[in-house]
């Protein structure tokens, strides 16, 4: 009797844990997407970020332009000693790397900024919309609830604040 019991109660146990596993594989999971060029595209602190970055392209073309120059005029000038060019040429090129550097540090900083942004943005909707999983919408061919236009709306009104 003590053995039906027992075994009785296994299979019930496992019926009970394979109940549970099925019924959890077989609820559907909320799935959302993104279209993250839309995103950075309308979001307004993206286009600031990229106008920044815009601004020091420029700057650093009218750099090369103003370097180049300055080069060119000494090595045309006759009384410039070719130890004076070799050496205006190495202090062009590290003011050029230097002023790059410079930029490169910006605008990393303003794409990790954005990012940080933007990640947030998208995991605080899918809280809020109970999704359980984040797909790029170029990754998805048939399903899932687009959330850009409410993940462009969070982060503009943040902005805005």
């Amino acid at each position: 009797m003590k053995k039906l019991f027992s075994r009785f109660f296994i299979l019930l146990v496992i019926s009970g844990t394979l109940t549970n596993v099925v019924s959890s594989a077989s609820r559907a999971y909320e799935v959302g997407l993104i279209d993250e060029v839309r995103v950075l595209t309308e979001y307004k602190e993206s286009k600031d970020a990229q106008e920044k970055i815009n601004t020091l392209r420029t700057k650093m073309q009218n750099l090369l332009v103003e370097l180049n120059d300055e080069l060119d005029k000494a090595s045309k000038d006759k009384k410039v000693t070719e130890a004076q060019k070799a050496q205006k040429q190495k202090d062009a090129e590290k003011r050029l790397i230097d002023e790059k550097t410079k930029a490169e540090d910006v605008a990393n900083a303003l794409r990790e900024q954005i990012e940080s942004k933007v990640k947030q943005a998208i995991n605080e909707e899918a809280t809020a919309q109970k999704l359980d999983l984040i797909l790029s919408s170029e990754a998805s061919f048939y399903g899932g609830k687009d959330i850009t236009d409410s993940v462009v709306k969070r982060l503009n009104s943040k902005t805005a604040k």
